[in-house]
């Protein structure tokens, strides 16, 4: 599989130039919300547009959490 392209900022950081919208309607249970970012996590996303109006900061947060474990 191949990596998520990536761009170099000015601190020499590299940070993938795809992001996960989590806009959804209906809002899906949140263990759904939690699983797919816990895979886009492991396929290499690492930015996630979210806003308190989508509902879904609490799954997103455990997916990460879980992540970092």
């Amino acid at each position: 599989m191949e990596e998520v392209p990536q761009v170099v900022l000015s601190s020499g950081r590299r940070m993938p130039v795809l992001a996960m919208g989590t806009a959804t309607h209906p809002v899906p249970p949140e263990e759904t919300i939690t699983t797919a970012v816990i895979d886009a996590i492991a396929l290499g996303y690492r930015h996630f547009d979210t806003a308190s109006v989508y509902g879904s900061e609490r799954p997103i947060g455990r997916a990460i959490a879980a992540a970092m474990e």
